[in-house]
């Protein structure tokens, strides 16, 4: 980028903050990536697409679950996928208070490290410090990505919509056809907001050179 590969030079997608490269021309955002009145700073210009920055297209075709009255009754399941250095100390002391104002209900803990027994025996440890039973975590190591994204449907949410598990299956039965109907579902719509912004920097490109002196 240095050397000007290209007459206009745009950072996307994989880190929203500014480079600070000054042979970057813009930077693609949108309303909530870069707040109006943030320009300043970034050493880019800045191009606002008008709904999202980010468009969302799943890998396959996951079926739905089919979330019944059963899932109404079933215990409450707060859950976390992640690897382990992300779940701290304080981490873990937070869920345990979250599993405290809700009684009866367990913590799925999932991560590729929890293949191994030693793992499981020291996050049990750090639960207990706290006053967590083991009988109320659950530990899953890794598996393939169609049988973990199916594990999701094993988890429900956190503490206020404990409260009504009603509405909690409700919210849960609708929530695929809500999230499709949001821009950042809408790949055709997307494809068309990204292409005016590559015309509008080119454009923004010409007029420079325009008005530039001689």
């Amino acid at each position: 980028f240095a050397q000007r590969a290209a007459p206009v030079q745009l950072t996307f997608l994989g880190y929203p903050g500014s480079t600070g490269v000054p042979s970057m021309d813009w930077i693609l955002a949108d309303p909530v990536v870069a707040p109006k009145g943030s320009d300043d700073l970034y050493s880019e210009r800045v191009h606002r697409l008008p709904h999202t920055v980010f468009c969302f297209a799943p890998e396959a075709n996951y079926p739905y679950p089919k979330y019944t009255q059963a899932h109404a009754q079933r215990t409450l399941t707060f859950g976390s996928f992640n690897n382990l250095p992300k779940i701290t100390q304080h981490t873990v002391a937070l869920w345990s208070r979250v599993l405290q104002a809700v009684p009866q209900s367990q913590l799925l803990l999932k991560a590729p490290s929890f293949k191994d027994e030693g793992a499981i025996r020291a996050f049990k440890a750090r639960f207990a410090a706290h006053g967590i039973a083991e009988s109320r975590l659950v530990f899953r190591g890794p598996v393939g990505l169609a049988d973990m994204m199916a594990e999701y449907a094993d988890v429900d949410i956190a503490q206020r919509m404990a409260a009504d598990r009603t509405a909690l299956l409700k919210l849960k039965q609708g929530l695929r056809a809500r999230l499709q109907s949001q821009p950042a579902w809408d790949i055709g719509q997307y494809t068309r907001d990204f292409e005016a912004a590559l015309r509008c920097m080119w454009v923004a490109l010409c007029q420079d050179k325009a008005s530039a002196p001689p």
